[in-house]
């Protein structure tokens, strides 16, 4: 198995779907460059992302049936990371634990910490919010030390080689050549 390297939000996964920004029929080659990735197991997602997705369409259930190897389980490490994460952020762990989203912020924060992999969101950063129940994930990501590239705020005293990061999808998009035909 390739090395896990991307651990994707329910925000970019939606991003593919009818009349949104980044949609199948407008991008196919980014889209399926995206799949690849997939199908060798670069990209991830806790199943908490496939229950925030699947109510939303028939195509969404359909997608999430298809690339159901995606959605990986905890383990202990992630386990023993949201404990953590409870703990540093107790007000955003609630707050995204008990949300009617079925709390995927901190699963997707352990996973990137525990495989020292980039978490892909369209969640903006909100760096400034004093109130930490409304933070969102690269927000909680630069507080622990993460390389963030969010639009156009990028990390100033952390570099690309901090233990995890947080990223857009056009810096997936820019990254992997996922806009170009590419042969395996």
């Amino acid at each position: 198995m390739n090395k896990i390297e991307y651990i994707m939000d329910t925000s970019v996964i939606l991003r593919r779907f009818q009349y949104d920004i980044y949609e199948y029929d407008s991008f196919p080659i980014h889209w399926n460059n995206f799949d690849k990735l997939i199908d060798e197991r670069r990209i991830i997602s806790p199943p908490s992302v496939k229950k925030e997705i699947l109510f939303k369409s028939q195509e969404l259930r359909n997608w999430c049936d298809k690339n159901d190897k995606m959605f990986v389980p905890p383990d202990n490490n992630i386990v023993e990371e949201l404990g953590f994460l409870s703990e540093e952020f107790p007000d955003w762990y609630l707050a995204n634990i008990n949300s009617k989203k079925d709390g995927a912020d901190p699963y997707l924060v352990a996973y990137a910490k525990v495989y020292g992999a980039v978490i892909v969101t369209q969640e903006k950063w909100d760096s400034d919010t004093k109130k930490e129940h409304n933070y969102k994930i690269p927000t909680v990501c630069a507080k622990l030390g993460a390389y963030c590239h969010i639009g156009k705020s990028i990390s100033k005293d952390v570099g690309l080689d901090a233990p995890f990061q947080c990223i857009d999808f056009f810096e997936m998009i820019k990254r992997e050549s996922l806009f170009q035909s590419l042969n395996y």
